[in-house]
């Protein structure tokens, strides 16, 4: 990959895969896959894409020992399963696992390591024409480790200013939903609700003497929840000539240190709305549909 105005000219990255698919029985089918490869580059210097920011350059004031996450050296592993079951013309269940691990080789400053996990398991009732009802269930993780380095008007060479955080989220979703065919080609009915739990812990360190010479974890680091439901009441006036009557409501709850309750001002962060609160919301819509 070439690049022009960032860190590094050109990165070369190789990935070797393997993929195997099985069907023990005729209402089975499975698929695992791997993937490994390592990503590096020739020459990394940190300055180049502050400096192509400016016409006159000053000193860097990112520090130059800092390697971005997105062209850093890496090592990638990243597996994923998958098996899909039809017991009966009326059942179909779906169960998929995802994990990836990524090590950021000779990263003095910046993300150091990255892990990923999720697993989800679907199933589908159709037992006919008339109806049907599904339901899901998601379960996630994710987990990053990255050092930094507290600096003034000067950057600071000595590691004793170093700071590291060590997060873990993990994410639970699910979900319930049907269809309801209440005069066959005519009306029908669909619903859905759903809702989804984030909690993540951010545990920062730091080494005494440096400065500053403590790190506060932060316990509410994108915690979230929301409910939601909806409901939509389809009629069918002509072959292409459709109207819907529907309504959804969702209820929304954040703790989040970084996005709740914060002010403009520097050091921070920049956010279109920086009052992130919770709230209850609701809808109701009609909805004319041309099918050709």
């Amino acid at each position: 990959m070439h690049r022009d105005f960032r860190d590094t000219e050109e990165t070369t990255e190789n990935v070797f895969r393997i993929a195997g698919d099985m069907r023990p029985a005729s209402w089975a089918a499975a698929r695992l896959s791997f993937e490994t490869g390592s990503r590096d580059y020739a020459h990394y210097d940190g300055e180049e894409s502050e400096h192509a920011s400016f016409l006159v350059p000053g000193a860097p004031a990112n520090h130059t020992l800092l390697r971005r996450f997105d062209q850093s050296k890496r090592e990638l592993n990243r597996v994923s399963a998958m098996v899909q079951l039809t017991p009966t013309e009326a059942w179909a269940m779906t169960a998929q696992f995802w994990s990836q691990d990524e090590d950021f080789d000779e990263v003095p400053l910046g993300l150091l390591s990255a892990k990923s996990r999720t697993f989800s398991v679907e199933a589908d009732y159709t037992p006919g024409e008339l109806w049907n009802a599904y339901a899901f269930v998601t379960s996630e993780g994710w987990s990053t480790f990255q050092r930094g380095r507290q600096s003034g008007a000067t950057l600071s060479f000595n590691p004793a200013d170093d700071w590291t955080a060590d997060i873990d989220m993990d994410g639970m979703s699910a979900g319930i939903g049907g269809n309801l065919r209440i005069i066959p080609e005519r009306l029908d009915l669909r619903v859905l609700a759903r809702a989804q739990r984030i909690n993540g812990f951010n545990d920062m360190e730091s080494p005494p003497g440096g400065t500053p010479d403590f790190a506060v974890d932060v316990a509410e680091f994108g915690d979230m929840n929301i409910v939601a439901a909806s409901a939509e009441l389809e009629y069918r006036l002509q072959r292409y000539l459709s109207f819907a009557l529907g309504a959804w409501f969702e209820q929304y709850e954040v703790r989040d240190a970084y996005s709740s309750g914060v002010t403009n001002y520097m050091p921070g962060g920049f956010f279109l709305d920086p009052q992130d609160e919770d709230y209850d919301g609701g809808a109701i819509y009609i909805r004319a549909s041309y099918r050709r």
